[in-house]
């Protein structure tokens, strides 16, 4: 039995400090040659066990790659007789008598080689054959344990200190391989995130993203970001998962105060291996119980130079058994370059989310200023009506034959004038709380049925059918708004399309069949539901435990008639404020649609065909 340290990645010589054999060497230089070109882990840990297994002539094997958050060594790639009946893929990393030799191999760092396996107190047996076992450590340039090696035999003392060196000087290299894998997984991760800020709108979304990438590429067991207060002297939460969600807003660090508040004050990135070691420490956060935190990272957000708050990492103090109580927590050099990296991410974000609200207030004021000159004029072409009518009954009052008749053609006249005034009142104050929603758990399906019935007249009207997913799942919305929204189309399209026809309305999932149909709009689609669009396949499988859960997909309502359709000059105004064909109102109707169902965060456009009819289509979050 052997046991000693890995050294450098050198190549493999004989005991007696000869040069190995050139089969050896050939074996040694393959390896060093291919291992950093291969992209896919998998593939590259098939060719490291094949490699093995040939260099040393070994009839069985397995790399297994340790899964720090769950204390475990993941079997990932096996070869030899019998692994497709062996139910066992993960071993749990415990120092314990017979947890095996791979375990031993895990916890200490150091290679293991045994003659005779029967006779070894950590062998663990899986096949009752063997008899030789060869294990070696993947350690990576921090000495971490990435993973083990393993190489077995049916024949006693089947390996050399020879074949020992060899295998040491493969796993050294296929450690720089993982590692510089998992660094392209990461560099991947981080501009994926890049993409996800610039498509966020809201804010909020975008701290809760930051928080969420910063924990799976970091590898942090919690993050957090704190935004400095107005005043200028509090950082307070505003975005941490997974267990701060129920504390944002309501934890607060001075500036100065913990390690975090040192962050704000000296706006310079810390790093500590231990907080216990280190005076500043104050532990505020109730989510993270002051004694289960062990290493601290966080680097200020600062957008244009000026602070805005912290991102903050930290990694639990682990359990006695578990597999982080035998290797280092601290953050790496490297962690600091990518929470730095996150950080400026953010900022950029927040710099372009600042810039877009001021352009927003500015297209705003310059909106309300054409709507309210428009309003004007039109209030004022109504007011000027009602004047003239008010005179012309005074001058029918001071007729020596007053008429009963023309006096109520008078009023007739005013009171729809009064109307039109109302009219255009209630469509400035639609057009103005269109945003402003008071959601609630709803059925799609019943809504619909009853905008239907509500709006469309029973006599003079075209006929309606309705084609409603009858498993569709209730959505959170604002009933009241998406009733004035519906009714606005349909009130369009009875107007348009006439008595005669069929009008549509349609509801349902959005899914592979809509997509092919609507291409065009399989992005928003994504969007609408939270769903990132397809990146490339990554070279670690995501770890199921910290999985995120599925977003929620879209859902559709569809509004289709057989009217004239849009044309084509007028598809690309038809949503914008103002535009309108009809004599009556201010052009605000569709307007106020987008507006409420952008509101809840959902899209919609127009997909008919000129001349065949305007069909509507609305994807909301849900389902």
């Amino acid at each position: 039995m052997i046991s000693e340290p890995p050294p450098t990645a050198t190549p493999p010589s004989r005991p007696d400090g000869q040069p190995a054999d050139p089969i050896e060497l050939e074996s040694f230089y393959r390896a060093r040659r291919f291992l950093g070109s291969i992209l896919d882990l998998d593939e590259l840990l098939r060719a490291l066990l094949e490699e093995g297994l040939e260099a040393v002539r070994g009839t069985r094997g397995f790399v297994g790659l340790l899964n720090r958050p769950r204390g475990e060594l993941e079997l990932r790639i096996t070869a030899g007789r019998g692994w497709d009946t062996l139910p066992i893929r993960t071993l749990p990393i415990r120092e314990a008598p017979g947890s095996g030799i791979t375990v031993q191999v895990v916890r200490t760092g150091e290679p293991y080689l045994t003659g005779d396996v029967r006779r070894d107190p950590h062998y663990r047996m899986f096949f009752p054959d063997v008899r030789s076992e060869l294990a070696v450590p993947l350690v990576n340039r921090d000495g971490w344990t990435l993973g083990v090696l393993n190489i077995e035999s049916e024949i006693v003392d089947a390996f050399s200190h020879r074949d020992l060196q060899l295998l040491i000087a493969l796993a050294n290299q296929a450690a720089i391989a993982i590692s510089v894998a998992r660094l392209r997984v990461r560099e991947a991760a981080l501009l994926e995130f890049g993409n996800q800020l610039a498509s966020t709108a809201d804010p909020d979304d975008l701290l809760q993203r930051a928080t969420q990438a910063a924990a799976e590429i970091l590898r942090a067991d919690e993050c957090a970001l704190f935004q400095l207060d107005e005043a200028g002297g509090n950082l307070i939460l505003r975005a941490g998962g997974p267990d701060g969600h129920d504390w944002v807003g309501r934890v607060t660090y001075r500036v100065g105060e913990g390690l975090t508040g040192w962050v704000a004050e000296h706006g310079a990135t810390l790093r500590v291996p231990n907080v216990h070691e280190d005076p500043r420490w104050r532990g505020l956060y109730p989510a993270l119980q002051e004694d289960t935190v062990e290493a601290f990272l966080a680097t200020p957000i600062s957008p244009q130079g000026t602070l805005w708050g912290v991102l903050r990492a930290v990694r639990r103090q682990p359990r006695p058994e578990d597999v982080h109580a035998l290797m280092p927590q601290e953050f790496t050099a490297r962690d600091v370059l990518i929470a730095e990296t996150l950080a400026r991410q953010v900022a950029a974000s927040l710099t372009r989310q600042s810039l877009l609200e001021q352009q927003i207030r500015m297209e705003r004021l310059a909106a309300w200023g054409e709507l309210s000159a428009r309003a004007a004029h039109m209030i004022g072409n109504k007011v000027f009506a009602l004047k003239g009518q008010l005179n012309e009954l005074e001058h029918l009052t001071r007729a020596p034959h007053l008429e009963a008749r023309q006096v109520l053609d008078v009023v007739a006249r005013a009171r729809r004038s009064t109307g039109q005034l109302e009219e255009i009142l209630n469509e400035f104050r639609d057009f103005m709380t269109a945003t402003r929603l008071d959601r609630t758990t709803t059925d799609l399906n019943e809504l619909v049925r009853a905008v239907a019935t509500e709006t469309i007249p029973r006599t003079d009207a075209p006929a309606v059918h309705l084609e409603l997913d009858p498993d569709l799942p209730p959505v959170q919305v604002d009933p009241g708004k998406l009733r004035r929204a519906l009714s606005e189309l349909l009130e369009n399209a009875v107007i348009h399309q006439g008595p005669r026809g069929t009008l549509t309305l349609r509801t349902g999932r959005w899914g592979a069949a809509e997509a092919a149909r609507w291409p065009a709009l399989a992005g928003t689609a994504r969007r609408i539901s939270g769903r990132p669009a397809a990146d490339s396949a990554r070279l670690l499988p995501a770890d199921p435990a910290a999985a995120e859960p599925v977003p929620p997909p879209a859902v559709r309502v569809e509004v289709q008639d057989e009217g004239p359709g849009i044309p084509e000059t007028a598809r690309s105004r038809l949503f914008d404020p103002f535009y309108t064909t009809r004599s009556r109102g201010m052009g605000l109707g569709l307007s106020i649609v987008k507006g409420i169902v952008e509101a809840h965060h959902g899209a919609i456009t127009e997909v008919g065909v000129p001349g065949e009819g305007a069909h509507f289509l609305i994807l909301i979050p849900g389902g």
